[in-house]
């Protein structure tokens, strides 16, 4: 699967790649970026693109668990599916007509969710609040302007073939906490300090503990979420005795771990 001298290592759950060294990957990729070239002279050479908003971005980090471990994310920690950065921070391109800052950058927040309203804005369409409830136009800060401070919000209560484990996530500012349905513990992060998620700072700031977790159930209240339950089936003996019989398998081949085989500890 990889070429450098320590290709993978086990976080929590499953081995991640730590190395962008996959030459098939890196095929998919350079043809992906020669398509969007294509489709992109073509706009101009018809002169749709002064008549074209496009946005660049994904719905995941790379997948560097599970499935092929096809990247790495790194320093970035996990990758699809999971409740770290590497799995939820992905890249976002927008170009429209009159755009002025044409490869500015910005460092604000933002989701997925934004894009109809900002499509709405820019269009010159009043926006629709009750249809994208969790979005805000983007326009402003396409124009360098600000948008109004917010949280932003993940809920993912189930399990993936990735890795990822139950869990909900608030992120305002540089801080960022994770909770878990597992065993409802939380991890707090400051991203400006530490990207990698490496170190949680629960013990030295337990009031930011608490004060993200409230909003956090707060949000999850409103919005009407459903939260995983446990598994009738599950015995913690029998997942126990798999994962070390297992364990010797995986050594020998990463891409064979069957995290499905057994009952897990909840259903969604």
């Amino acid at each position: 699967m990889g070429i450098a001298p320590v290709g993978f290592e086990v976080d929590r759950t499953l081995p991640v790649r730590l190395q962008q060294d996959n030459p098939i990957y890196a095929g998919l990729i350079q043809q992906m970026d020669d398509a969007v070239g294509v489709v992109l002279a073509k706009l101009h050479e018809l002169g749709l693109d002064e008549n074209t908003i496009i946005v660049f971005t994904s719905d995941n980090g790379g997948v560097s668990s599970g499935d092929a471990y096809a990247t790495s994310n790194y320093p970035l920690r996990g990758g699809k599916g999971r409740q770290w950065e590497g799995g939820i921070r992905v890249p976002l391109f927008i170009d429209f007509p009159g755009n002025t800052l044409k490869g500015d950058s910005c460092v604000v927040p933002v989701t997925g969710a934004d894009l109809y309203p900002t499509f709405l804005d820019m269009a010159g369409i009043p926006l629709m609040p009750g249809q994208h409830q969790d979005g805000v136009s983007l326009l402003p800060l396409l124009q360098g302007k600000s948008i109004p401070e917010r949280a932003l919000y993940w809920h993912y209560p189930h399990y993936g073939n990735q890795g990822g484990e139950p869990s909900s996530i608030i992120r305002q500012g540089d801080w960022k906490l994770i909770h878990y349905y597992e065993d409802g513990r939380d991890e707090l992060y400051n991203l400006r300090i530490d990207e990698t998620e490496s170190e949680p700072l629960n013990v030295q700031y337990p009031e930011k503990v608490e004060f993200l977790s409230k909003k956090l159930s707060v949000w999850l209240t409103e919005v009407g979420a459903r939260y995983p339950e446990p598994d009738p089936q599950y015995n913690p003996a029998a997942e126990a005795l798999y994962k070390k019989k297992d364990s010797r398998k995986n050594d020998e081949n990463l891409g064979s771990y069957p995290q499905e085989a057994v009952r897990q500890r909840f259903q969604a």
